[in-house]
């Protein structure tokens, strides 16, 4: 695999170790077994290290009915949320075109409140050639989920991203939700291959301020 596809795939790994740490009735653990089902947010929760394979390295579209992801293990920062990724491969390839959904769920005071961001490779129109993030109200192109933020944007304002490939913008999801220094971590640690820390460990050595 290429190692964008490898650092998605340790990624719903993660994700499942972490969420099998939690309480059966934990709501958030309701959420990640959901499996072939559509409730909202309208995500089919990816279950085993082969789907999440079969997943990243198929090229697919926006336009699925069956909207795939998985659970992103949260920071330390936003425990008591559910972070979930959504990753449409829309061309394969060491520079791949993609579009990376993460949305954010939390419960407050009796409710379920979403929001999110898509990370994307540049896109043919001027307007969007180049990396970048946009706020989301959904995963792909659905309508509105019910939980939505009222006030929350969608598709602007887009924000530049300092990305040139594949595992840059899976990178950049990553230092959005983490923070650099977990994700140094992982550039270090023994759960990934040398193809994945190496050109992560050079991304953060590119973006860190002299």
């Amino acid at each position: 695999m290429e190692s964008w596809q490898t650092l998605l795939t340790h990624l719903q790994e993660d994700g499942r170790r972490w969420v099998c740490k939690l309480n059966r009735t934990d709501w958030r653990r309701e959420i990640a077994e959901r499996c072939g089902r559509q409730d909202e947010p309208s995500l089919q929760i990816v279950q085993s290290p082969s789907e999440a394979q079969n997943l990243v390295r198929s090229a697919t579209t926006l336009d699925v009915p069956t909207c795939k992801g998985f659970v992103i293990s949260p920071s330390k920062h936003a425990a008591d949320s559910l972070t979930l990724l959504a990753p449409f491969p829309l061309a394969v390839g060491p520079t791949p075109k993609l579009s990376l959904h993460l949305g954010i769920i939390l419960r407050r005071e009796g409710k379920t409140l979403f929001f999110g961001y898509r990370f994307e490779s540049p896109e043919e129109s001027e307007e969007h050639n180049f990396y970048h993030a946009q706020p989301i109200q959904s995963f792909g192109r659905r309508p509105k989920s019910i939980h939505s933020i009222d006030w929350y944007p969608d598709r602007y304002p887009a924000f530049p991203l300092h990305a040139n490939n594949g595992l840059e913008l899976v990178a950049s999801v990553l230092i959005s939700c983490w923070g650099r220094g977990r994700v140094q971590q992982l550039a270090t640690s023994q759960d990934i291959g040398g193809t994945v820390k190496r050109p992560l460990q050079q991304f953060l050595d590119r973006i860190r301020i002299p």
